[in-house]
């Protein structure tokens, strides 16, 4: 405001001084009058602002400010000043009534005007020097009261702190770590962690992780719940239609094929604050994978309460480590909106607030996490368990489902019963079990692990096989190729006697009878299994005379695959692989009803119209998370003496590589659709910001603000919205008298918003909270 006062007499000032100029123009050297003489009169004048203070004898406990009788006799000796000015320059230009007769611009009013004008500005920044010497001095006292300048790492450090001590244990917020595991009786598969840098290093463990690189977790106000089936469903046999449609989440991976999933859910509410002068979050998601363990992740927009927009897709495994660079994006709060639109015409005004709502729903981030084990077995007909210690095994089966897209009917074992050939021999031999010697046919249950990881092992030996015989064919064909293209007639006529059949590029045709001209040699299995033309297709085999499977290898693949009729059986039945005592229990964990699971995507609205009525201040800003394409990935290899680690930037190439590689192991884990996914785990962020105009020490000095209480009420607001649940119910029986006197001595509307608050208003409009009732 001072500085507006300066430039304002400054302009007034410059337009008096263009018509003084005109003005000497016509005047005689004799009477002309220099401008300085008008500038120079003010500094005479006696400015009344004075920074001290005065002790007053019978005041023993305090200072006061000066007495009433000090002030009258400041102005005083103003308004003294301010006179003998004036008169020193009604002197020098005549009256309004003789500016005519005298052929002048100028007057005594606009004299006396610059004059006034030049001793407010005076008065202004000599006011402004003395509130900044206070001001420096109440910092100094409170620099040294609390031992250091404190900054916003600092202020977040102790909001952290603030947070464990005014809210209830269930209501605290945590930080944002994701142990990937499939319950707690099992190993972590990996970890997934939201983090921000800071600059305060002090507020990390010696030895974490987070002092060498300068970040560390986000801390949310967390809601989770579990999504289960209905109490007649049969754990050995869950399909999607024993979960009620609208507590599923599913999203697509190609065209008419969607992935659905049940599993966690999780929504983080994300409070963070921003002051003037600070720098920039810097945020990154990170997700690291343990040794011989694989996850997916999915990244994208909650765009229903049972939709997911997948935007990216990855597979992390094997101590691999991808980092993912996030930013942020703030939009305007409802106050500003309004504000923004008011005079815009009712068709811009409808178009803003459609556009507005779609930017409020691309507040919801969200993080699916897929557990490959677990389907795979559910895939493969194999046990839970099964395929934990199957280290080969797996890693064999995901590289036949990403780089071969081989259907998973190919390989899963059989259910119920089959004959003890060969096969099954082997298989019930290493099992333990024992075989007949005279190798006569019987039927055997197929009810062990064993039995059915041996079938599963067999059935990759052998496409492994016969994948590595189709390679070899080819590079013999290509060969051929090539001598053929060759301008050698002598290597022509060898081509011809051997019987090869020409490229089709040659354009001599085969009769209709040929060998040349009949259907591929393929097995039939693969034909005939929904996604085996896609493996015809992958492998791209001349399928000539001389490039056919012999007798013996089809016979083999033949019998180790299953039928067109089993194969039928197979997916008609889907059994689950996981026991009650399989799933993570945690005491943040609840069953929800069906009906309220739609209030997550509510609830940016929520929180909007909530700090609209209750923060008169409107701090608080709306923010959007958003992915950068900036990523890495850090491979790490055991060596005999030391790990080293090998570091790739991703382009944009890269990712959309990484998001294929990952929608076709979904697609062969979900047998296209068919299958749903229950170890998955949802995670939605929903980000609010309350942004400060100034620094923490320049809140508290010179707004006389406590920026603890302005977090505190905007967090009540979060958690209130967040829980459905009134600000007293969340937080500590001991805090509610101290929240309710917080405003106390402070302005009218922060009163207004804490009785609000208090009174349980932030929770008026949230009945469609996510409320929790007990399994």
């Amino acid at each position: 405001d001072t500085m507006k006062l300066q430039q304002w007499t400054q302009g007034v000032s410059s337009a008096v001084r263009r018509w003084f100029d005109t003005t000497m123009q016509y005047w005689s050297k004799e009477h002309r009058v220099e401008w300085s003489r008008i500038e120079q009169a003010h500094r005479q004048v006696f400015v009344p602002v004075v920074a001290f203070f005065e002790r007053v004898d019978n005041a023993t406990d305090h200072l006061t400010v000066v007495s009433s009788d000090t002030v009258l006799m400041l102005l005083e000796r103003e308004s003294v000043g301010l006179k003998e000015a004036l008169e020193s320059v009604d002197a020098l230009f005549p009256h309004a009534t003789e500016a005519k007769s005298q052929h002048t611009l100028l007057t005594r009013s606009e004299t006396r005007t610059v004059v006034i004008l030049h001793h407010m500005a005076a008065v202004a920044d000599t006011f402004q020097q003395s509130v900044d010497y206070v001001e420096a001095i109440m910092r100094r006292q409170l620099v040294a009261a609390l031992g250091k300048s404190v900054t916003e790492a600092d202020l977040q450090q102790y909001m952290s702190y603030h947070y464990r001590q005014l809210y209830r244990p269930s209501y605290q917020p945590q930080p944002w770590t994701v142990s990937v595991r499939r319950s707690r009786k099992h190993s972590p598969e990996g970890a997934m962690r939201l983090e921000s840098r800071v600059e305060d290093f002090s507020v990390f463990a010696p030895g974490s992780r987070g002092v060498r690189e300068g970040f560390q977790p986000i801390e949310t106000f967390t809601k989770s719940f579990q999504v289960q089936p209905h109490a007649a469903a049969k754990r050995d046999d869950v399909t999607a239609d024993d979960y009620d449609a609208q507590d599923l989440m599913s999203f697509p991976i190609a065209a008419g094929v969607e992935v659905t999933f049940a599993g966690e859910r999780h929504v983080h509410a994300w409070l963070r604050s921003t002051f003037a002068g600070g720098s920039a979050d810097t945020l990154r998601l990170v997700a690291a994978a343990q040794q011989f363990s694989s996850f997916i992740v999915v990244l994208g927009r909650i765009t229903s309460s049972t939709t997911f927009d997948p935007k990216y897709a990855f597979i992390v495994q094997n101590q691999e480590e991808v980092t993912i660079p996030l930013s942020l994006e703030t939009i305007p709060n409802a106050k500003h909106f309004r504000d923004a639109i008011e005079s815009l015409s009712p068709k811009q005004q409808r178009f803003a607030r459609a556009y507005r709502a779609m930017q409020l729903e691309s507040t919801l981030f969200g993080v699916v996490i897929l557990q490959i084990k677990p389907q795979l077995e559910k895939a493969l007909h194999l046990p839970a368990d099964s395929l934990t210690k199957e280290i080969a095994l797996t890693t064999d089966l995901m590289d036949l489902f990403i780089q071969y897209q081989i259907p998973t009917d190919l390989l899963s074992a059989e259910e119920g019963e089959a004959s003890a050939g060969s096969t099954t021999g082997e298989a019930h031999g290493a099992a333990g079990h024992n075989t007949s010697s005279s190798g006569s046919s019987g039927v055997v249950p197929m009810g062990t692990a064993q039995v059915r990881v041996q079938q599963v092992k067999e059935h990759v030996r052998q496409m492994k096989a016969m994948l590595q015989q189709m390679k070899d064919e080819e590079l013999k064909t290509r060969e051929m190729e090539k001598k053929f293209e060759a301008p050698n007639t002598r290597a022509s006529d060898g081509l011809a006697q051997s019987g090869v059949r020409r490229p089709s590029s040659c354009p001599t045709t085969a009769p209709s009878g040929s060998p040349s001209a009949q259907p591929s040699s393929l097995p039939s299995p693969i034909k005939s299994i929904p996604g085996g033309a896609r493996f015809v297709e992958a492998v791209e085999v001349d399928h000539g005379a001389n490039v056919a499977f012999s007798a013996e290898s089809a016979a083999q693949t033949t019998a180790a695959t299953p039928t067109e009729a089993n194969v039928q059986a197979d997916s008609s039945s889907t059994p689950s692989t996981t026991s009650p005592t399989d799933r993570p229990k945690t005491k943040s964990h609840k069953v929800v009803a069906a009906s309220q699971l739609h209030a997550v995507t509510a609830l940016p609205q929520r929180l909007d119209d909530a700090f609209d009525r209750l923060d008169s201040g409107h701090a608080t800003r709306p923010t959007i998370i958003n992915v950068d394409e900036a990523w890495t990935r850090e491979k790490r290899r055991p060596a005999l003496l030391a790990t080293s680690a090998k570091t790739e930037a991703w382009t944009a190439k890269d990712l959309q590589r990484e998001k294929t590689a990952a929608f076709e192991l979904l697609d062969a884990l979900t047998r296209s659709g068919a299958l749903l996914m229950e170890q998955a785990a949802l995670h939605v962020v929903v980000s609010t910001t309350h942004a400060f105009a100034d620094s923490v020490m320049e809140c508290v000095v010179q707004q006389n603000r406590n920026p603890i209480e302005d977090l505190e009420r905007s967090s009540l607001v979060v958690v209130s919205q967040l829980h459905g649940a009134a600000p007293r119910e969340v937080v500590e029986a001991a805090h509610v008298e101290r929240l309710l006197a917080s405003s106390v001595g402070g302005r009218g509307y922060e009163k207004r918003d804490v009785e609000a608050l208090m009174a349980g208003d932030a929770g008026a409009s949230s009945g469609g909270a996510v409320k929790s009732t007990a399994s």
